[in-house]
């Protein structure tokens, strides 16, 4: 079985940890202040996921260009600065699209719990992946509810 690139893989969790806790707080927050409808609460969201995948991606892709051109490209680490920022954007995607969906079958209040939940449930399991300590499930979830919780207070200080 080949070996995963390190970097592909740390573009892997990133994009995922960040389309969480992005997605989450930014739709949750919004959601939580009651002055937004599905629609817009959608729109949002999908504005948030598009507009993070490809800038996500993108510094992806420059900061590993910079990497290598600070080495000379004479390194013997076999990453594709092209695969780091395909993998950031279909991650940031698809965690993306998994937080949002949700809001697109279920009525709003109940919506940001289910989505709420299943992003924890995400982010635990996304801690998990290294090397399946459980310590490290609870502490991706514990940093990132950090950063969720700030998008639910924002949204409600301006309430």
């Amino acid at each position: 079985m080949p070996k995963l690139n390190r970097e592909y893989f740390r573009n892997f969790i990133f994009g995922a940890e960040d389309a969480f806790v992005s997605t989450v707080g930014v739709v949750f927050g919004l959601a939580t202040n009651s002055d937004y409808s599905s629609k817009q609460l959608i729109v949002t969201g999908l504005v948030v996921i598009s507009v993070e995948a490809l800038s996500m991606s993108a510094g992806a892709f420059l900061s590993e260009e910079s990497v290598h051109e600070i080495e000379n490209s004479k390194n013997d680490v076999k990453d594709n600065t092209t695969v780091d920022a395909l993998v950031m954007l279909v991650t940031y995607l698809l965690a993306g699209w998994l937080v949002l969906a949700p809001y697109l079958f279920i009525e709003t209040t109940i919506a940001k719990y289910i989505s709420m939940g299943v992003t924890f449930l995400a982010l635990f399991g996304l801690g998990l992946i290294p090397v399946h300590k459980v310590k490290d499930g609870i502490r991706m979830v514990f940093i990132a509810g950090i950063a969720i919780i700030i998008g639910l207070l924002v949204a409600n200080l301006i309430k």
